[in-house]
């Protein structure tokens, strides 16, 4: 099982994700998340049920059912839920090991 917590910015719609893969690399998705375009898109992969790693993390942007069904739900194309999601499939998929990824940002001062 894999847990992923997603803290997306100014927003501050937390969101919790879980998957749990099997053998065949099927996955899994079950979530929480304060906005409710992004819980709305975790209903609906859930009512998918299974989804194949395989295919979601290594086809095309264009040929991801999440990015599919972000497209419908999600209002801000800089939301970063959806690609937590791909990233928590893999995983759990057994197609990468679960580490951290970190998007920094800081304002930095124009030179004078």
């Amino acid at each position: 099982m894999i847990h992923i917590s997603v803290s997306p910015g100014n927003c501050r719609f937390e969101t919790e994700l879980v998957f749990e893969g099997d053998k065949r690399r099927k996955v899994t998705i079950h979530g929480m998340s304060r906005c409710p375009h992004v819980q709305k898109l975790l209903d609906l992969l859930e009512e998918q049920g299974e989804l194949d790693a395989l295919k979601e993390a290594t086809g095309r942007y264009s040929s991801s059912s999440v990015f599919a069904l972000a497209d419908r739900t999600v209002k801000h194309v800089a939301c970063p839920v959806p690609t937590a999601i791909l990233k928590g499939i893999e995983a759990a998929g057994g197609l990468s090991l679960s580490q951290d990824v970190v998007i920094t940002m800081e304002k930095a001062d124009p030179e004078p």
